[in-house]
């Protein structure tokens, strides 16, 4: 079962065929135990619980959700998600997510707008699916226009556009907020980002800290905007782009 919401259909059809299961927890939905004794029953009895993070698993032990634990870490496919050298890297800042809470885009905004003051030179991509009518979109694009910050969006990209996109920024942003019952269990796209040849930042307290290392990216503590745009400014303005490690993360078929 690789989605929690049909864990207690797992548990049903595991009992008529009479053959194990498993339940793969990414993040938020694996506390719906706390709230249904469906899932509380359907999450006990299986075989394991596949956390994609230590946060993960962390997060619902605290909470108290019983269950035969098992930590493996996300794998990204190397095949699709690579570095392209006729892409040269630009001052591009990228971000691909949603206004949701935990993806930290009003965190990454304030630092932005802090960036501004030190360098004019830099463009935000934003990357996701994009309701151009929504209050949120409408609340941020004013604040950005607001400070002349220059955001390109791309409403529903293709995994190769998304590659060149990869390609060209020098650095990926998901700050990810954390609270009790929402949180970012993982962070699949900094593994993308650095598959790619392209630092990342995530943040501490999140599923982003199995996905990063100090050989290809930076974590800070949500809500440190000095930090932030500390770490965009230096990489912004770094003559000699580094050389990432992709060695530290796995492919899909190495995870399986």
């Amino acid at each position: 079962c690789n989605i929690e919401l049909f864990a207690p259909l797992a548990f049903l059809i595991s009992k008529f065929y009479k053959i194990p299961y498993t339940v793969t927890v990414h993040g938020t939905n694996g506390l719906l135990p706390k709230k249904k004794w469906s899932y509380s029953h359907s999450f006990k009895n299986a075989s394991r619980l596949i956390c994609v993070s230590n946060f993960t698993k962390n997060r619902l032990v605290e909470e108290g959700v019983i269950g035969e634990y098992e930590v493996i870490i996300s794998g990204v496919n190397k095949n699709i998600f690579k570095s392209q050298e006729l892409f040269n890297k630009e001052n591009i800042i990228l971000f691909v997510g949603n206004y949701k809470k935990r993806k930290g885009f009003d965190f990454l905004l304030e630092a932005l707008i802090l960036l501004k003051n030190d360098l004019s030179d830099f463009t935000l991509y934003f990357v996701g699916n994009i309701n151009f009518n929504s209050l949120d979109h409408i609340k941020y694009s004013k604040i950005a226009a607001k400070h002349k910050i220059n955001i390109k969006y791309f409403n529903n990209v293709t995994d190769t556009q998304l590659v060149q996109i990869y390609n060209k920024a020098k650095l990926n942003i998901l700050p990810s907020f954390s609270s009790r019952y929402n949180f970012e269990g993982f962070g699949l796209i900094h593994l993308e980002s650095i598959s790619c040849g392209t630092l990342t930042v995530g943040t501490f307290n999140s599923g982003n800290e199995d996905a990063i290392h100090s050989e290809n990216g930076f974590l800070v503590n949500y809500g440190d905007t000095i930090e932030l745009k500390n770490i965009m400014f230096q990489v912004m303005t770094n003559k000699d782009y580094p050389k990432i490690n992709s060695t530290l993360i796995n492919d899909w078929n190495d995870t399986a």
